[in-house]
């Protein structure tokens, strides 16, 4: 995507798994894990991996997250973190202090930039609507109706 850039990338062991899984901090269990690189970007998250030189990958759109949650079992960080979607769920293995909240941080400051970047567009589309009210193009009824549509999408 054109207007997609990377946020964080990670390397790590990764499950994906069922969204109803526990989460449980086990690292010398290696069923069903797999080496790859998680990356977040503006838009989604990605998991990929190469199995026989065969690229795979999944991905969890970021307005689709609906929980993210950790594990950690010492003071050095380790543990895990899931990222859970509607359909998706990762679970990774954390094995470096501070890279929870990296990830956290990097889809966080994309929600609030998407707030902020709402809420400009809506007073620029009030400020339209009030060119056209002064200019007598619409009725001041016509424009309160779209201004309280717009306030509305802000909330």
């Amino acid at each position: 995507m054109l207007d997609e850039k990377i946020l964080y990338a990670v390397g790590g062991n990764m499950n994906i798994v069922d969204n109803q899984e526990a989460l449980k901090v086990d690292f010398f269990n290696i069923k069903g894990k797999l080496a790859g690189v998680l990356t977040i970007t503006n838009k989604r998250v990605i998991f990929c991996n190469s199995v026989l030189g065969t690229l795979h990958s999944k991905e969890i759109s970021l307005k689709d997250i609906q929980s993210i949650d950790k594990k950690e079992v010492s003071f050095l960080g380790i543990g895990k973190l899931r990222i859970k979607g509607s359909t998706e769920t990762f679970v990774m293995d954390i094995s470096r202090k501070g890279i929870i909240e990296e990830i956290e941080k990097a889809i966080n400051r994309n929600n609030q930039e998407k707030e902020y970047d709402n809420n400009i567009s809506s007073a620029d589309e009030i400020m339209k609507f009030k060119k056209l009210l002064d200019g007598g193009i619409i009725t001041q009824e016509e424009f309160e109706r779209k201004k309280q549509e717009l306030l509305e999408k802000i909330k």
